[in-house]
């Protein structure tokens, strides 16, 4: 094999194109695609955004760590957000986080469910309790509809961010970006805000990111992006 430095550089990356790696079980030889990189980073939230938490959503009555399931009690069937009443979550998200603590405290406030590639699908929400079923490590959350759109889909992965729109006294700011590996945003919600990234096709991606002060947070991306920042 050549050295590394002989092969020309390339921009941009493409969904298709291949690393080579290492098995870590095997120590065999395989590759990935640039898309299943980014799977694989999305589905187990291995890039942490503050105050969000992720799940993958099984149509389902039962479920492991880091799933959402059982949705109004009635697995099997396709749950559009605005029928959704109630879900079971597992005490952990995606991540490995323990989340129960935090949950807790969002009882009362409104939440936003949204499909981690399409921001258009999404359900928001007012929870309004998070009870344990019995001894095990799963809650069940009963919620209030307040918007949203599309449906609830099977193995696909769910943001949950604390969520207020602007009629209901909370402030959000969108910031726009353009062809940028860092963003440095500054803005005047006075708090350390949720994040969340669309590209400008609308689709939600994910970057690091640093708060500075109550006023200013930057976003590292690991190649240049342009979209917009929801702060809330």
């Amino acid at each position: 094999m050549a050295l590394i430095q002989s092969y020309p550089s390339y921009a941009p990356v493409n969904d298709g194109d291949r690393w080579i790696g290492t098995n870590s079980t095997t120590g065999s030889t395989r590759n990935f695609t640039a898309q299943q990189i980014a799977d694989y980073l999305n589905l187990r939230a291995k890039i942490m955004v503050g105050g969000q938490m992720t799940y993958q959503y099984k149509n389902q009555a039962a479920g492991g760590l880091g799933d959402m399931f059982n949705v109004n009690q009635t697995p099997g069937v396709i749950i559009p957000f605005a029928n959704v009443t109630s879900f079971d979550i597992s005490t952990t998200d995606k991540s490995d986080e323990i989340v129960t603590q935090f949950f807790q405290y969002l009882i009362g406030s409104n939440i936003l469910l949204g499909e981690g590639d399409a921001i258009s699908n999404f359900g928001h929400y007012k929870l309004n309790t998070l009870t344990q079923i019995g001894a095990t490590a799963f809650y069940r959350a009963t919620v209030t509809y307040l918007g949203g759109n599309g449906n609830l889909a099977h193995d696909k992965v769910y943001t949950m961010i604390q969520f207020d729109s602007g009629d209901t006294g909370d402030k959000t700011e969108v910031i726009t970006f353009n062809n940028l590996t860092v963003v440095d945003a500054v803005h005047t919600l006075n708090k350390f805000p949720s994040v969340t990234i669309v590209t400008t096709a609308n689709d939600m991606i994910f970057g690091e990111v640093n708060y500075l002060t109550t006023s200013r947070l930057t976003l590292t991306f690991t190649t240049p992006q342009s979209g917009k920042i929801f702060l809330n």
